[in-house]
């Protein structure tokens, strides 16, 4: 909790007065938790940060939070407040005659008056104006935007992009770009967009990504190149989120489109969608797959096909589509399985081409994108706990003929030993971190096992001191902005989430990843060790640390598995920096 004159007033509230106030603020769950610790009788558990962190100014702007305070203060601080409501050189007899009023009604009265704004409120009770809550931006996304037309790229950047424009030249259709999280695919892949829209003015090129993070990055990222990369006016068109786009009339340019906001619209009108893309296929020269392990799933697949005319003869199917992944495979093949079928399909669908590096003088490279900076050199952290013994034979009852994790997920987020041991993480590397620098200030993000999970977390957290808060797919999208950005500003120092920033989030500043969520997909454990990846070069720390909690379950393996694990699937084209 900051040292302010929020945290001041917050400190004079008794225990009765913060319960209340929780008991509207948090859900049902997390209030009956939170009543759990209390009895516990635990005098470390810090309830006013939880009040601060969750409400901030808010609790001035609150007519019953706000009297609560009040009540609070002592006559002689509330009387030294409504001084300032006293001109300057006001005659002594006003003064005595306010003293002499029930000074605590007095002032009630006066925050409760219709015409004194918020701002009014801060000076009165001396808090700072950068308390004051900003106003929640609405989340509307432009359909269209006009660009007027550097944008360096690293070595090995150039060198992918003159790759696939020597595919494209060769004659074939498809390839996927293949380079690690933190390596630049999307900044590569934008050099490219933009070269080809160079090349084919009367063109249409299409994004497809699954998640509106996805969708925003490659949106700002195009909005940041085009102006510098640009030889021509183009629009930037937006069909994900909110956007009120109709895929009609679209002139050539970038298409950024969500693959949730089709999918959406294939089952409400899918006639009048494959119309649309009928359309579209007629101007589209370039289609880009965003996390392409995705894309051979029915619906995808089918939505790619169509835009590209996979029907038609080989002379008119000139449209090039071209995925993007740190993990060109869908999953981990088991022991027993000879082939391994679905990874397959995943390099026939982009024409076994692959794009990636090979750097001479490394075996892996990883190893160079670490050894220049641009990635952190990670430390792997196995965190254990105190396990139930019968844990192994609950898993398998569990799972047993579901196929589903879930049940098990949320045994796992109830386990008081494992959250404590989570909980114990995360406090010493804070503490570890003050100890050798007292201004040292690192960020954290966790990926929880559940939603409830994640706001568990947060609340342990809060109730230790600690700046943290938690969001998942059921936040309002505004208020997943805003807490962000509050953690890229450093506001917060841990961000908890449930299934939300495994891809399209970028926090340089993050050196600690700590992975509650067991799983057995290569793909997303890729995807969350990398949030914490960034080196020195691209805003991040020169090293980092993954904290990987350890279940024993056989079922989820290993995940410290090599850049080229599925490299039997594809044919190589490598990408050397040092050419």
């Amino acid at each position: 909790m900051s040292d302010n004159a929020l945290s001041h007033y917050l400190k004079g509230l008794s225990l009765s007065a913060c319960t209340s106030i929780l008991r509207e603020i948090l859900d049902e769950p997390a209030y009956q938790f939170l009543l759990t610790q209390l009895k516990n009788g635990d005098a470390t558990l810090d309830i006013r940060n939880l009040i601060y962190l969750k409400l901030g100014g808010n609790l001035f702007l609150n007519k019953r939070y706000r009297n609560l305070v009040i009540d609070s203060l002592s006559e002689e601080a509330i009387i030294t407040i409504i001084e300032r409501l006293i001109p300057a050189g006001a005659d002594e007899t006003l003064r005595e005659s306010i003293r002499e009023r029930h000074p605590y009604e007095l002032l009630k009265h006066y925050t409760e008056h219709g015409s004194i704004d918020d701002e009014a409120i801060f000076k009165l009770f001396d808090l700072p104006l950068s308390l004051l809550p900003k106003e929640a931006a609405s989340y509307n996304i432009s359909g269209t935007k006009r660009l007027a037309g550097g944008y360096s790229l690293r070595p090995y950047q150039i060198k992918c992009c003159q790759d696939i424009w020597a595919l494209k030249k060769r004659g074939e259709k498809r390839a996927l770009l293949h380079l690690p999280t933190g390596a630049g695919k999307t900044r590569t892949a934008i050099n490219f967009v933009a070269e080809f829209l160079r090349e084919n003015p009367e063109k249409l090129v299409i994004w497809l990504a699954n998640t509106v993070e996805l969708c925003d990055q490659a949106s700002n990222e195009f909005e940041k190149a085009w102006p510098l990369l640009g030889n021509s006016k183009v629009s930037r068109y937006a069909y994900y989120g909110g956007s009120n786009l109709s895929l009609s009339g679209l002139n050539p340019g970038l298409l950024v489109a969500g693959l949730q906001r089709l999918n959406r619209a294939l089952n409400s009108n899918k006639t009048e969608l494959l119309l649309h893309l009928r359309e579209l296929k007629e101007k589209v020269g370039l289609v880009v797959f965003d996390e392409a392990h995705m894309a051979i799933a029915p619906t995808y697949r089918d939505i790619v096909d169509t835009l590209t005319q996979e029907d038609s003869s080989p002379e008119h199917n000139e449209t090039f589509v071209l995925g993007l992944s740190a993990t060109p495979g869908r999953r981990i093949k088991k022991e027993d399985e000879l082939k391994d079928e679905e990874n397959a399909k995943l390099s026939e669908f982009f024409h076994h081409n692959k794009i990636n590096m090979q750097v001479r003088g490394y075996s892996s490279p990883l190893e160079y994108l670490q050894d220049e900076g641009y990635l952190a050199m990670p430390h792997y952290e196995i965190l254990d706990y105190e396990r139930p013994s019968d844990l192994q034979t609950t898993f398998s009852e569990m799972v047993h003929g579901d196929n589903s994790y879930s049940k098990f997920y949320k045994l796992l987020s109830a386990d008081d030993n494992r959250n404590q041991a989570i909980i114990k993480a995360i406090a010493t590397e804070i503490s570890a971190a003050k100890k050798r620098d007292s201004e040292s200030f690192i960020q954290i993000i966790v990926f929880a096992c559940t939603v409830d999970h994640a706001r568990k977390l947060e609340l342990l957290l809060a109730l230790m001191g600690i700046s943290c808060r938690s969001i998942d797919g059921q936040t309002e999208s505004s208020e997943r902005s805003r807490i962000i950005e509050a953690y890229r500003n450093g506001e917060i120092q841990v961000l908890l989430n449930y299934s939300v920033l495994t891809a399209g989030f970028d926090a340089p500043n993050t050196s600690i990843a700590l992975i509650t969520r067991p799983t057995n997909s290569l793909v997303q454990y890729v995807q969350m060790a990398g949030r914490a990846m960034r080196g020195p070069k691209s805003g991040g720390s020169a090293e980092c640390k993954i904290y990987t909690v350890n279940d024993e379950i056989p079922e989820f393996q290993n995940m410290f598995k090599a850049f080229n694990y599925w490299d039997e699937n594809w044919q190589q084209t490598a990408a050397d920096p040092s050419l």
